[in-house]
């Protein structure tokens, strides 16, 4: 589900130490990324951009986050 203000929920958001809540949170990231670059690049203005990089950043976060709990649970 898209969040109307995936901005904010974007930047505020941190990781839960739960795997399963953790793909389900990367999976709107993705979700939301997938939106954001469908829309023209000639469209995609600041704000648009930045959404965009946050999101990217975001997902990178909670995949390292991901790793590290799935690593931690193998031990």
């Amino acid at each position: 589900m898209l969040h109307p203000d995936g901005l904010t929920f974007a930047i505020f958001a941190t990781p839960p130490d739960d795997a399963k809540k953790l793909r389900a949170g990367l999976a709107e990231f993705e979700q939301e990324r997938e939106f954001l670059e469908s829309t023209p690049a000639s469209k995609r203005d600041g704000p648009l951009k930045t959404q965009l990089r946050v999101v990217r950043d975001k997902i990178e976060s909670w995949k390292s986050h991901l790793d590290d709990l799935e690593k931690g649970a193998a031990k």
